[in-house]
C-alpha cells in the first residue's frame, strides 16, 4: 500500500512541476516605458488545491500597490507574494491590478493567467 501511495505521489509530483510552474512574462508600455512584468504560480507540494504566487516587475517605477483575484469569487489579496487554496478543481483565471508610480503619474496593470486546478 504504501509503494502504491509513493507511487501515486512521485506522479502527482511530475504532473505539477511540468504544468503549473510557468510564469507568464508580458512587455507592458507604462507612463513611457517599456516594462517585465512576470506572474509566477507554483503547486504546493502537500495540497494540490494550494497555489504560490508571485509578481515580480522589472522597470524604473515604484510599485504602489498589487491586488490580487483568483477568479473563484474569493476576496481580493494584496501583496507581491500570496498563496491561495482553491475549494474545487476547475479552470481559472487569476488577475494582478499592480499600481505603478513613476514621475508623478500612477499607471495600472493588469496581467492575467489561466491556469487549471486538479
Amino acid at each position: 500500500m504504501k509503494k502504491i501511495a509513493t507511487i501515486l505521489v512521485l506522479i502527482v509530483l511530475a504532473f505539477t512541476s511540468n504544468s503549473c510552474s510557468k510564469e507568464l512574462e508580458s512587455m507592458v508600455d507604462c507612463t513611457g516605458e517599456s516594462v517585465l512584468v512576470k506572474i509566477d504560480h507554483n503547486v504546493d507540494p502537500d495540497n494540490s488545491k494550494k497555489v504560490n504566487y508571485s509578481f515580480n516587475y522589472a522597470g524604473n517605477g515604484t510599485i504602489e500597490a498589487i491586488i490580487w483575484t483568483f477568479g473563484d469569487g474569493a476576496p481580493s489579496v494584496a501583496g507581491s507574494e500570496v498563496s491561495h487554496t482553491y475549494a474545487t478543481s476547475g479552470s481559472y483565471t487569476v488577475k494582478v491590478q499592480a499600481k505603478i508610480k513613476k514621475d508623478g503619474s500612477i499607471c495600472e496593470l493588469t496581467p492575467q493567467r489561466t491556469l487549471s486546478i486538479n
